[in-house]
């Protein structure tokens, strides 16, 4: 790697940690595709449920089982909560299914909605029937493309800001995590369902954030870092 002039990187994070490596290297975000992470109506069948949204590969590395001990302790609170995720993968399913049961119901989790990995069309729609999205991810060396399409459809997150996630948000369209106390998720998602007039504000700069990473704004970055 030290023989190449230049390494481009996922977020600024993890330019900055190849800088102090002694490597040159510049952050080109990867895009989203607005045309299809966008804005559709959500369901009537949801009410006035609170659902709140975690996509991701499940690992640790991801943090559901944050989400879970948040939901888990916002449902106490409220009845009228649910949890709709995207956690499955290609690769292996099954143990991943029966490890997310497992855990779902050690923490106690109720109102679960656990779908399977779709194409992106279906990934926009089951975002879309959803109030709020919860990433307290705990390691990002990109900006998480889940993150950026979630936000795409116009809806606002609690998401940590202290890696590569930092990239792609603001105050104004997010509840940031400086750290990942279960107690602050739970006061920002309740601080959310308290408030739910808000939300449409912020799901609407979200979006336009998001116009500023689409696909060609980025590939166009990286050609020109690439040709420097």
């Amino acid at each position: 790697m030290r023989s190449m002039d230049k390494v481009i990187s996922g977020s600024k994070w993890c330019a900055d940690l190849l800088k102090k490596h002694g490597l040159d290297s510049t952050a080109i975000p990867q895009g989203v595709d607005k045309f299809v992470f966008k804005p559709v109506s959500k369901s009537d069948k949801w009410g006035d449920t609170f659902v709140i949204f975690s996509g991701g590969k499940y690992e640790k590395r991801k943090g559901q089982d944050l989400v879970l001990q948040a939901v888990a302790i916002l449902q106490k609170k409220h009845k009228d909560v649910a949890l709709v995720t995207l956690w499955e993968n290609i690769f292996d399913p099954e143990p991943v299914r029966n490890q997310i049961l497992k855990d779902v119901n050690s923490y106690g989790v109720k109102n679960l909605f656990s779908f399977p990995m779709g194409s992106q069309e279906q990934c926009n729609a089951i975002m879309n029937q959803t109030d709020i999205g919860l990433f307290p991810n705990r390691k990002e060396g990109g900006t998480n493309l889940v993150l950026m399409e979630y936000l795409a459809t116009g809806h606002p997150v609690v998401a940590s800001v202290d890696t590569g996630q930092a990239d792609v948000l603001s105050m104004e369209y997010s509840f940031m995590l400086s750290n990942r106390s279960v107690d602050n998720m739970v006061d920002y998602l309740e601080s959310a369902y308290k408030n739910r007039d808000i939300l449409k504000d912020m799901g609407n700069k979200a979006r336009k954030a998001m116009d500023n990473f689409s696909w060609e704004i980025m590939a166009k970055g990286f050609l020109h870092e690439a040709t420097c």
